[in-house]
């Protein structure tokens, strides 16, 4: 189908696209049609039809834009939402740093320990509920100023702006971090799972980019998991089967899990 050019009636273009779905537009076109729509003099939108569908397009465009940023999963923001936030955080740290005001800021990794145990044992229903209950988790546990993504897989990460007065406690946060995710009970079936999930963090350097924050951050991440989660157990608390796993790791599950 044909887009629209200056040259083309938009009255006549509307009745063509009578549906969200028959419009053949990018997001990023769909905004330059709303602001073409919308510049046009109030006396040459006579029609009914002009106005309700470009109410239409700008509502749709705004759900592209949000549908850009949203994991499907787990409704947490995702990586392309977190690129954008980082490139904030880094514009206010340098302006901060001009005023020479305190902009201090964090990130943070986390995934689930044994998440593939869980799907190969009571299947991948059961680890995308895990996931969505996570999200669950973390969307009521993290901070105002704290911005939680799901990056991919099990793998979630977190961007702490400063709090009010310029600061940012790694200590304080990595501390309330561990304890919070040391145990989450999540209901699968008529069976829970207390899931455990390793957490890292380091302070960010807005000089430099994303990626090589985060890696300093894997780097805890990664000690955690391999000192802090040996002994944890994971079990399901109804039918249960004991199977032994890697490094001290037992796991229980419920073989009638639905």
């Amino acid at each position: 189908m044909t887009k629209p050019t200056e040259t083309i009636d938009f009255t006549q273009y509307f009745a063509a696209c009578s549906t969200q779905a028959a419009l053949p537009l990018k997001p990023e076109e769909m905004s330059v049609l709303v602001k073409r729509i919308s510049s046009i003099p109030a006396q040459d939108k006579r029609e009914e039809a002009v106005r309700t569908l470009l109410t239409t397009f700008q509502n749709a465009l705004e759900g592209m834009r949000t549908e850009l940023v949203i994991d499907y999963l787990t409704q947490l923001k995702n990586a392309r939402y977190l690129d954008e936030r980082y490139i904030e955080l880094c514009a206010q740290s340098r302006r901060h740093a001009y005023e020479q005001a305190p902009y201090e800021a964090g990130i943070a990794v986390l995934d689930v320990d044994k998440f593939k145990t869980i799907n190969d044992t009571l299947g991948h229903e059961a680890g995308d509920t895990v996931l969505r209950e996570i999200a669950n988790y973390l969307r009521s546990f993290a901070r105002a100023n704290e911005v939680v993504a799901r990056i991919g897989g099990d793998e979630f990460c977190v961007l702490f702006f400063p709090n009010s007065d310029g600061t940012f406690d790694l200590k304080e946060t990595r501390a309330r971090y561990k304890d919070g995710l040391a145990s989450i009970p999540i209901q699968i079936g008529n069976n829970i799972l207390n899931v455990r999930m390793s957490f890292g963090a380091a302070r960010i350097d807005p000089e430099r980019p994303l990626s090589e924050n985060k890696a300093l951050a894997d780097i805890e991440l990664y000690k955690d998991k391999k000192f802090g989660g040996r002994f944890h157990e994971m079990m399901v608390v109804t039918g249960m089967i004991r199977h032994e796993m890697p490094d001290n790791y037992s796991f229980v599950c419920n073989m009638n899990v639905e």
